[in-house]
């Protein structure tokens, strides 16, 4: 029973501590932010390219 309820607390504090770790949603939205600054200035230095 005791080795039952070490093993319970080890996989509960494991998935708790999931919750506490930094929002990997908040990455992916700042990546996607910085690839679309990217792909405008991008954008933006092919058009002034061909205007010459």
């Amino acid at each position: 029973m005791q080795h039952l309820h070490q093993s319970f607390s080890s996989f509960i504090g494991m998935h708790l501590a999931v919750d506490f770790e930094e929002d990997p949603e908040a990455h992916i939205r700042q990546f996607n932010a910085r690839r679309t600054e990217l792909e405008r200035a991008l954008n933006q230095h092919e058009s002034n390219k061909q205007q010459r």
